[in-house]
């Protein structure tokens, strides 16, 4: 059962403090009807399974900065129909519902999931407009989703924000993601606890960010990162892999590519690989090499 609503026809709170049993599907003309919408019209209502939200007369709106923000009153799913083009910064963050899907391909900003604690289900990025924010996943996208069991990640993405998964402790994926990517931003896979296998960084990745990697205890075997040329370094910030304990025994490697190789002799090695403070400190590797010399 639906109960669908046309925002423009209705006053404040008409539903105040009522209980439902079924869906709800939102109707909206423009985005101010969308900011603190369960505040407005559905405050200490209950009962909702899902959510559809959607616009009128086929317009194209976007769903504005902190809309749904703490949103409690849908614990089911929630759908984003074809006439949403865009979600903001932390729309949906501290939100309790388990499942998002959506109608069309859309844009998305910094934290819009933040703190979901309840998404339980795999997570489809090629469904975001990414190609429009310079191909970078948006810092704190999924930070605090806890129950996000996994992403698919499209091969076009190159940068990962800031703390863009930050605390997603059953967070699983294919860790051949990282071949594309140039930039890992700051706590982006902090404390993933759920990353598993041995992780290859290519020579595409030229940085990697403070704490990018923190506590990701489940990374274990070997790790091995392709360092770049004199031109293009790579930077290994502090803490980056401090405490990835899984990695106790295994080896870590390090490639430079032989045409830069040569150039070694002469250039400080700090010219091709920067290492932060403690950025490995906790892993105990068994081995380290250096273009496949110990």
């Amino acid at each position: 059962v639906w109960l669908i609503v046309d925002i423009n026809t209705i006053g404040l709170n008409p539903f105040m403090e009522s209980t439902f049993n079924g869906n709800l599907e939102i109707l909206y003309s423009n985005e101010y009807q969308i900011k603190n919408c369960f505040e407005k019209y559905f405050k200490q209502c209950s009962g909702f399974k899902n959510l559809k939200i959607g616009a009128v007369k086929s317009l194209s709106i976007s769903i504005p900065p902190y809309a749904f923000f703490g949103m409690n009153q849908i614990e089911g799913k929630i759908t984003l129909s074809s006439s949403i083009c865009s979600i903001g910064k932390y729309a949906f963050s501290d939100c309790y519902f388990y499942k998002i899907e959506f109608d069309n391909k859309i844009s998305i900003n910094e934290g819009a999931f933040y703190n979901c604690a309840n998404i339980n289900t795999t997570i489809d990025l090629s469904n975001f407009n990414i190609e429009k924010a310079n191909y970078e996943i948006p810092s704190r996208l999924f930070s605090g989703c806890s129950k996000l069991p996994s992403i698919i990640f499209p091969s076009f993405v190159e940068r990962i924000g800031n703390e863009a998964f930050s605390g997603c402790f059953s967070l699983s994926f294919h860790l051949d993601f990282f071949a594309n990517i140039h930039h890992i931003g700051k706590s982006a896979f902090y404390r993933c606890l759920s990353l598993k296998g041995s992780l290859e960084i290519s020579q595409n990745t030229k940085y990697i960010a403070e704490s990018a990697f923190y506590g990701c205890t489940g990374l274990s075997g070997s790790l091995t990162i392709h360092v770049g040329s004199f031109k293009k370094p790579t930077f290994i910030g502090p803490f980056a892999f401090k405490y990835c304990t899984g990695f106790k025994n295994g080896k870590l490697f390090f490639f430079i590519n032989k045409n830069d190789e040569k150039e070694i002799h002469s250039i400080n090695d700090q010219s091709f690989l920067i290492i932060g403070n403690e950025a490995f400190e906790g892993t105990k590797f068994k081995n380290v090499y250096y273009n496949g010399r110990y």
